[in-house]
């Protein structure tokens, strides 16, 4: 008897001990990594990566984008978008139906949609991703609004506004943003665009949507935040090198970058390429083809910039068509040359059959200019 419970003890002991190995290396695993600096490391950073999808409801229709990777700034962004239109489909299969049954199915106030999109935005410390929001809901005009998720690049936390302007300097950067928002004149528009009632009643608080990009601060604002519904919403940008001295800690201006705005100017014809975000080799912006007494069109740029070459799809719309054709640039001292070449079209995209050996007209430069926003 006292062998068969000296052989039932040493069992239990070594079952004991297996799941105590179990639970304590088991758990070891499923802890992520922490360097000697306490900033916690991500095993397995999934880059940011946006693309877009139709809805198609019952009572609503519109785009979104679909944000995957492993950021703070990528999670939340997604996390927001899902419930955007969450609480957008539970207002339409509310408001719609009785719309429909007043004013008939296909009737502006039966007419529900929302259009999101995401754009990512890096800089030296900091990754965004930039929500540009169009709500239409019946009436005379739709609304637009940004919401921005910006991240630290070396710790992930979300990070706001104070994060980067010191305490005491918040008043006189605050001071600084509102005069240069009531002397604003965007590119083509010959007087300040703003109402000074509502730029003068903004505060630090106010500021809740920014980002950073190699040049700029970005604060961002909806539409009727600082001017009229013409105006839409707006991405104000402050040059880095103008707040040195407010921020928390110097953020280094990007040499070499492309960032700005490109214009083309050819008899009457106007041509506007606006470099927004660059990261690394990808970039994104808007281009725009304004022609005198013929169609013109205008729409997204996004692409890469590698030895000179800003090569990528220029998305847009020209009476009533909607259209992607591959477009390419190089650098001539501080402008962008287009190039031109036979072309083809596949899957609705035309795009360059032989982009190496384009050729670059020298009608057709785009010198860097201040176009505002």
């Amino acid at each position: 008897m006292k062998h068969k419970n000296t052989t039932v003890g040493l069992i239990l002991v070594v079952v004991a001990i297996v799941v105590a190995s179990w639970v304590f290396w088991g758990n070891k695993t499923a802890e992520p990594m922490v360097d000697n600096s306490g900033t916690t490391k991500i095993d397995s950073e999934i880059p940011v990566s946006i693309t877009t999808k139709k809805i198609i409801e019952n009572n609503f229709s519109g785009s979104v984008p679909v944000i995957t990777g492993t950021s703070s700034s990528a999670i939340e962004a997604q996390k927001y978008i899902d419930q955007t239109i969450a609480d957008f489909k539970t207002r339409a299969d509310t408001e719609v139906p009785d719309m429909k049954a007043e004013f008939g199915p296909n009737s502006p106030p039966a007419t529900y949609s929302i259009d999101i999109t995401a754009d990512y935005q890096k800089s030296t410390k900091t990754e965004s991703i930039i929500i540009s929001e169009y709500i239409y809901t019946g009436g005379a005009n739709g609304m637009s609004t940004y919401k921005v998720f910006t991240s630290s690049l070396e710790t992930d936390n979300i990070l706001f506004l104070s994060d980067m302007i010191k305490p005491e300097k918040k008043d006189n950067f605050v001071s600084i943003l509102k005069q240069r928002l009531l002397v604003w004149m965007p590119y083509g528009i010959t007087e300040p665009v703003v109402f000074p009632d509502e730029v003068n009643k903004l505060t630090f608080d106010s500021f809740t949507n920014w980002s950073l990009d190699g040049l700029n601060l970005n604060i961002y604002f909806d539409k009727y935040d600082i001017g009229p519904g013409a105006l839409g919403a707006v991405v104000f940008p402050i040059p880095l090198a103008d707040i040195q001295d407010f921020l928390v800690a110097p953020i280094p201006v990007a040499e070499n970058s492309i960032l700005g705005c490109y214009v083309a100017r050819l008899s009457k014809d106007v041509y506007t390429l606006r470099i927004e975000n660059e990261g690394g080799e990808i970039v994104s912006g808007r281009l725009s083809y304004n022609n005198f007494g013929k169609d013109s069109s205008s729409g997204v740029f996004s692409g890469t910039y590698k030895d000179g070459i800003l090569m990528g799809d220029y998305t847009f719309d020209s009476e009533g068509m909607h259209s992607v054709r591959q477009v390419i640039f190089k650098t001539v001292d501080d402008s962008f040359v287009q190039g031109f070449g036979p072309a083809d079209v596949k899957n609705d995209r035309e795009y360059l059959l032989d982009p190496e050996n384009v050729v670059f007209g020298s009608d057709s430069v785009f010198k860097k200019e201040d176009c505002g926003s």
